[in-house]
């Protein structure tokens, strides 16, 4: 676990200017290289969830449980992280390219992928229930 005073160091004490995205339960800051995590990218992104109840710090560790164990190429691998129960946090290398939202909306090659989603000739044939 890394400590929460050596995340707020790295992030500006989590300053807005840090900032680079935000959702409904976390807000993720642009971090410089952590002493917890020598050998690591020295760019890394700092999510800080919202402060949660017993329920789901539970939820959090097994996530983080998980997190640690499986590796994907689409996924981010997780560094590190802070159980700290007013501001729990998940450190993952920065993303190249940007998030999901820049890779798909923003380009035109996004776009045009976007666009064919659900898009099939023929058609499926509909559900409705009973078998047809």
């Amino acid at each position: 676990a890394i400590p929460l005073s050596e995340l707020a160091d790295a992030t500006a004490d989590f300053s807005d200017a840090r900032a680079i995205g935000s959702g409904g339960c976390a807000t993720v800051y642009r971090a410089d290289g952590l002493p917890s995590l020598r050998g690591q990218p020295k760019q890394l992104v700092v999510k800080r969830l919202s402060a949660r109840g017993a329920q789901e710090a539970h939820e959090l560790q097994q996530e983080v449980k998980i997190l640690s164990r499986v590796s994907h190429a689409h996924l981010l691998p997780l560094l590190g992280y802070c159980l700290d129960a007013t501001a729990p946090c998940l450190v993952h290398p920065i993303a190249v390219g940007g998030n999901l939202e820049d890779r798909l909306l923003r380009t035109p090659a996004g776009l045009a992928r976007l666009s064919l989603l659900g898009c099939h000739d023929p058609p499926p044939l509909p559900w409705r229930g009973g078998g047809g």
